[in-house]
């Protein structure tokens, strides 16, 4: 039973990033039946004991044009 509850947590956490996450980039135009993939590479700089470090901030990408005025898309945030 326990195994069946951490299924079902594990798939609602991934619909919710899923729905909820954000990224670096999305698509504007229309993509009529075509697919396109991305990959962002970035982050913010924070200041640790007086040090400037680079947090990494990668995230991959699908989208995919369900005809000629709808595109889907998924990003997932890699480091997350």
């Amino acid at each position: 039973m326990a195994v069946n509850h951490l299924k079902r947590l594990w798939v609602v956490s991934l619909f919710v990033q899923g729905m909820f996450g954000c990224a670096t980039h999305t698509g504007t135009l229309p993509l009529k039946h075509k697919s396109t993939y991305q990959l962002s590479v970035g982050g913010p700089i924070v200041e640790v004991f007086d040090v400037d470090i680079p947090l990494p901030y990668l995230t991959a990408g699908l989208q995919k044009g369900l005809n000629d005025q709808t595109n889907v898309f998924a990003n997932y945030h890699v480091l997350a």
